[in-house]
């Protein structure tokens, strides 16, 4: 049951004033910027201190919500606003599923922001923001089960973990087919990984989709001592190839924690993609690279160079790799170039071959390969 508390006096707060739970509107623009269901549990001196505490968190994960909706720059940080600023941007709030005790409060908020006040709020921040919805984008997550490709005959790990980028009701909407029989008779696992013109273009036009992504995972068997790689091949509307990215997964203490931290990565791809900030992706000839049974991988990877002639030294140097198919240079700065490897195996082995011609590489803290002379 709801608590309206509708006619309560206003809460006062250190950081700022706190209005009085209402009931919320469920149409139109307030729908948009209506964040629901946010779970708060907080414990502190008493339940009073624990309730206001918790109302302020509520309203601040509710607006974290509310800023991955429309879209709103990563940059842009809603842990650094004061409570008192934050409760300006809240229109009402309600809640629901409330439980207390002498010092624990624990309860459900439904908010409401006020939508000049919060584009007011990212203008004056200078953030990039979206008042109309995006078409959605497909993400297939194509899993490696006993070396077979495996799409929609189970649930894998692979899937379960892609499943949290789903956001239906975003401006910026991502789908994971659910695998509905419109879904099967569109494209198959190995559609997907081929590239399949006709295929892609069946799915998308299923959910009317801008792009859709093909996400290869190696599979359920792999080390997560090890690092591995996603590779992530995007296609328009008609199904045509747009290219790859190499994500480099780095080693994780479990397999879960490396799925999500793959995830993650695909899901700053898909932002960097629609924001037109993407890596410069490889291309392959006739669609996208299978990555099972030690088949053809992408890394993208970066060089440091004095010269032009260092960079045509390095590619001599990278030709004699036995396992490196194609380096191919995507961008030239001062200072270095930007190549993506397109090599067998994975990254333990390329390691291992980059090795015996003198040659080393290795993650940044922020991501980024780096390919080095010894």
């Amino acid at each position: 049951m709801a608590l309206l508390l509708l006619s309560a006096p206003p809460v006062f707060a250190q950081n700022g004033v706190m209005p009085a739970p209402v009931a919320i509107a469920e149409s139109g623009e307030d729908a948009l910027y209506t964040v629901r269901d946010v779970a708060v549990d907080v414990t502190a001196a008493s339940a009073a201190a624990a309730r206001d505490k918790a109302i302020f968190d509520g309203q601040r994960a509710a607006l974290a919500q509310l800023l991955e909706r429309i879209g709103a720059d990563s940059g842009f940080d809603p842990a650094k606003i004061d409570n008192g600023k934050i409760t300006r941007l809240v229109r009402n709030f309600e809640i629901t599923n409330e439980k207390s005790s002498r010092v624990r409060y624990i309860a459900k908020l439904d908010v409401s922001f006020r939508p000049q006040a919060v584009r007011n709020l990212l203008d004056g921040a200078g953030a990039h923001y979206m008042t109309t919805a995006s078409r959605p984008v497909i993400v297939l997550p194509v899993s490696g089960v006993d070396k077979r490709a495996v799409l929609w005959e189970e649930r894998t790990p692979w899937r379960n973990a892609c499943e949290s980028l789903l956001r239906t009701e975003s401006l910026t909407p991502v789908i994971i087919p659910s695998g509905e029989m419109s879904d099967i008779s569109a494209i198959s696992a190995d559609d997907a990984l081929a590239g399949n013109a006709k295929a892609i273009e069946a799915i998308a036009a299923n959910y009317n989709a801008e792009f859709v992504l093909v996400a290869a995972f190696p599979g359920g068997e792999t080390d997560p001592a090890n690092p591995l790689t996603v590779i992530v091949s995007r296609y328009d509307a008609n199904g045509d190839n747009q290219g790859q990215n190499g994500l480099a997964i780095p080693a994780a203490p479990t397999h879960e924690a490396q799925l999500a931290a793959a995830v993650a990565q695909l899901d700053k791809l898909i932002k960097q993609y629609r924001a037109g900030t993407a890596p410069i992706a490889g291309h392959t000839d006739g669609g996208a690279a299978p990555v099972f049974d030690g088949q053809e991988n992408t890394l993208p990877v970066h060089a440091s160079l004095a010269s032009l002639p260092e960079l045509t030294r390095l590619r001599q140097r990278l030709g004699a790799v036995p396992l490196i198919r194609r380096a191919d240079v995507t961008s030239i700065k001062n200072g270095g170039a930007n190549l993506q490897l397109a090599f067998q195996g994975n990254i333990e082995q390329l390691t291992e071959a980059l090795a015996q011609q003198g040659l080393t590489i290795g993650q940044t803290p922020e991501g980024v390969w780096q390919l080095q002379e010894r």
